[in-house]
């Protein structure tokens, strides 16, 4: 909840530093993985590393009503990484999810 206020805020470099600690806290918190690769993306980071987190995030998601979202910065990401291909296919499986 607290990255959320810090997202809000504006303030990305205080709401990733939240998200990493709530990893390390809780490692199976598949949302918050999500939400940091959406803050590494958002703030022109690493696309690779947020590649990763998002695909570890939906890997762990307890609630399924949050694929959507995952699929969706995955096709944000690979259309950054130019790749079109990869970027439908998540669009895709957002839309069916």
């Amino acid at each position: 909840n607290l990255s959320r206020v810090y997202r809000k805020q504006g303030r990305r470099l205080e709401e990733r530093s939240e998200l990493e600690t709530c990893i390390r806290s809780k490692p199976d918190f598949g949302i918050a993985y999500l939400y940091l690769a959406k803050n590494l993306m958002d703030t022109g980071g690493d696309m690779l590393q947020a590649k990763s987190f998002a695909e570890e995030g939906m890997q762990k998601l307890q609630e399924k009503s949050q694929l959507p979202f995952g699929h969706f910065l995955l096709a944000d990401i690979y259309n950054r990484l130019g790749k079109p291909r990869e970027a439908m296919h998540h669009v895709q499986q957002a839309r069916s999810s």
